[in-house]
C-alpha cells in the first residue's frame, strides 16, 4: 500500500513566534515547541529570567513579577527585541493547533487575536494570549500610556484602539477573520489556527497530557488560574478521571469553599455540592456523565 504523501511544512519567513514567561517558563517552552512542530518561523524566542533549552532562542529578561510587568514587556520591550514584519505571541495555554489553517489573509491586519465577548454579547478583537502583531503595530505600542492593572491586550484593543486606528493607521482584524485565527471563549464550530485558555485543553489534549501540564504549574499559578473552568468542561464531557485529578491538584492551593464557589458559577449548586462531596470523600465520579 502506498504511503500517504508527506505534508509540506508551512514556512512563515516573516514571523517570529515567541513567549514571555517567568511563572512557568517550561510550559511556555512546551507551547513554543508545539508551534514549531508544523511551521517554520523566521525566529523562535523564549523571553524569560529562567533558561529553558529547546528548539528556540532563549533571551534573558528581568523577572516578570506581575500583570503590569508582563503588559509593560509586551508594549515596551517586545518591539525592540524582535525585528521581523510580524510577531506571533503565544502563552503556555495558547498555541498553534492546526498549522494548515494558517492563511495569508492574516497578514492584511496589524492585530489578529480571538474575539472577546462581553456579557451583552458585544465582541471585540481581541485576545492577546495567542495573537499576531505587525511591525507597524509594535512600533506604535511604546507611545501608548500603560495604565496600572490593565492587561496589555485590553490596552491595545479597547483602551487605545481608536487612537491606534486614527494616529497610526492600525488595522484590527474583523471578528470573522479573528474567529478563523483563534478562539478563547466561544468555539466557532470549525477548526482554527490556534487557541487560548487552558479551559479549552479538553479539545486538544489527552487526559494524561492535561494532568501533566497542571502538575507542572507552580503553586501560585494554580492558586490564581481558574482551574474550575476546565474541571467543569471535563465533567460535562464525561472525562471523570482528569476532572478528579485536576480537582485534587487545585485543592492543594484552594480551599473546598472556594472551589465550590468557583464551580457554582458554571454549574447548578446542587450538582456542585454532590460532586465535591464525592471528591472530598474519595468516591469515584462516573465516566459517562457528571456523576452517578
Amino acid at each position: 500500500m502506498a504511503r500517504p504523501a508527506k505534508r509540506a511544512r508551512i514556512r512563515l519567513d516573516d514571523v517570529t513566534v515567541c513567549a514571555a514567561d517567568s511563572v512557568s517558563p517550561d510550559l511556555a517552552a512546551r507551547a513554543l515547541e508545539i508551534c514549531l512542530t508544523g511551521l517554520d518561523f523566521a525566529d523562535a524566542i523564549l523571553f524569560s529570567d529562567t533558561h529553558v533549552a529547546g528548539n528556540f532562542r532563549h533571551v534573558a529578561i528581568d523577572r516578570l513579577k506581575s500583570l503590569d510587568d508582563y503588559s509593560r514587556f509586551c508594549l515596551r520591550d517586545l518591539p525592540r527585541l524582535t525585528s521581523t514584519p510580524f510577531v506571533l505571541l503565544v502563552q503556555w495555554d495558547g498555541y498553534v493547533v492546526e498549522p494548515e489553517r494558517w492563511s495569508g489573509v492574516f497578514r492584511k491586519y496589524d492585530y489578529v487575536g480571538a474575539p472577546v465577548y462581553e456579557v451583552d454579547g458585544e465582541a471585540w478583537v481581541g485576545n492577546g494570549g495567542f495573537s499576531l502583531r505587525s511591525r507597524k503595530l509594535l512600533d506604535a505600542l511604546p507611545q501608548l500610556t500603560l495604565p496600572a492593572g490593565k492587561p496589555e491586550d485590553l490596552v491595545i484593543c479597547r483602551i487605545n484602539r481608536e487612537r491606534l486606528e486614527r494616529e497610526f493607521a492600525i488595522n484590527f482584524a474583523p471578528v470573522e477573520i479573528a474567529s478563523r485565527f483563534s478562539y478563547e471563549i466561544r468555539h466557532p464550530g470549525r477548526p482554527t489556527f490556534g487557541f487560548h485558555s487552558a479551559s479549552n485543553f479538553w479539545r486538544h489534549l489527552s487526559d494524561a497530557e492535561i494532568v501533566d501540564v497542571f502538575e507542572h504549574l507552580p503553586p501560585r499559578a494554580i492558586a490564581k488560574y481558574p482551574t474550575h473552568l476546565l474541571i467543569v468542561e471535563c465533567l460535562s464531557k464525561g472525562r471523570a478521571d482528569v476532572a478528579t485529578a485536576l480537582y485534587k491538584r487545585a485543592r492543594t492551593e484552594i480551599s473546598v469553599q472556594e472551589m465550590a464557589r468557583q464551580m457554582t458559577r458554571r454549574m447548578p449548586r446542587a450538582a456542585v455540592a454532590s460532586i465535591i462531596a464525592r471528591l472530598e470523600g474519595g468516591l469515584p465520579l462516573a465516566s459517562g456523565g457528571l456523576f452517578d
